[in-house]
């Protein structure tokens, strides 16, 4: 469960499981997405349960220079903050990685 990676888990996430996590940063939510039972849900009416935008996270590179401070800053109210820093710069390693890798195999071979 990419959710379970990125945003539980405080180990390192095994190597097999890199490729799968893509570009999510944090969590994942296909499962919400192609559950039938989510599909006949009502959309939700009380305030703290509205869908609302995602706020906008920083570069990539930009959260490896951030701070304890700055963590708190930037995700004061969001559900972002259940992942530590720390676990979002290790996501964040995944991400460019695996972001690099699309773009070697995308380039044209010669």
């Amino acid at each position: 469960c990419i959710s379970y990676l990125t945003i539980e888990s405080k180990e390192d996430i095994p190597s097999e499981f890199h490729v799968p996590i893509g570009s999510r940063l944090f969590g994942c939510d296909l499962c919400q997405e192609v559950c039938p039972f989510n599909q006949k849900a009502p959309h939700a009416t009380e305030p703290e349960f509205v869908l609302r935008e995602p706020a906008p996270l920083p570069a990539l590179e930009e959260l490896f220079r951030w701070t304890q401070d700055d963590y708190r800053r930037h995700l004061n109210h969001s559900s972002v903050r259940r992942a530590s820093l720390p676990m979002l710069q290790r996501n964040a390693r995944i991400v460019l990685s695996n972001l690099t890798a699309k773009s070697e195999l995308s380039r044209p071979q010669v």
